[in-house]
This record gives structure tokens, sequence and C-alpha cells, in this order.
């Protein structure tokens, strides 16, 4: 049992991956290009990683400042984690 448990998580945490901002869904692109200024350089990107599980995948851009937006699978903004900041409107 201890077995199985063990190449369960293997095989979760095998399915997050960093990622280029080009292999985001162009509206996640559109997304993080329109409300967080790539010349910003609070919004400069610190990694992107891709999550994929069973029956679900997300995106997470984390950025320099400690800020991240999350999207689903189909590049549909989620949830922002703000740390010191205002949300973009």
């Amino acid at each position: 049992m201890a077995c199985v448990a063990a190449l369960a998580t293997t095989a979760i945490n095998a399915a997050e991956k960093l990622i280029s901002f080009e292999q985001l869904p162009k509206q996640a692109q559109e997304f993080s290009n329109k409300y967080f200024a790539p010349n910003n350089p609070l919004y400069r990107i610190s990694y992107i990683m891709y999550d994929s599980e069973l029956f679900d995948s997300s995106y997470m851009i984390v950025y320099a400042n400690g800020d991240g937006l999350e999207f689903n699978g189909n590049g549909e903004w989620k949830d922002f984690d703000c740390r010191q900041c205002v949300v973009p409107a």
C-alpha cells in the first residue's frame, strides 16, 4: 500500500513543469500583458508553472514581487495572489 501511495505522489509531482510565457494559452498571455505591464519591474515574470492533474490542468505565473496569477487549462483567469499591491483595474 505504501508503494502505491509513493508512486501516486511521484506521478502527481511529475505533472508540474516550468514553461515559457509563449507556452501559455493565448488568453492567459493577453490577460497578463493587459493588467500586468511587462515593462513594469514589479511584474517581471519570475517563473511560470504548468500543473496537469488527472482531470484538470492549470497555469501559474509568479512575478518577481511574489504576486501570482492562476489560470485554468483554457487560459481563463481563476485567481490572483496579491501580497503587497492593489489588484489592477
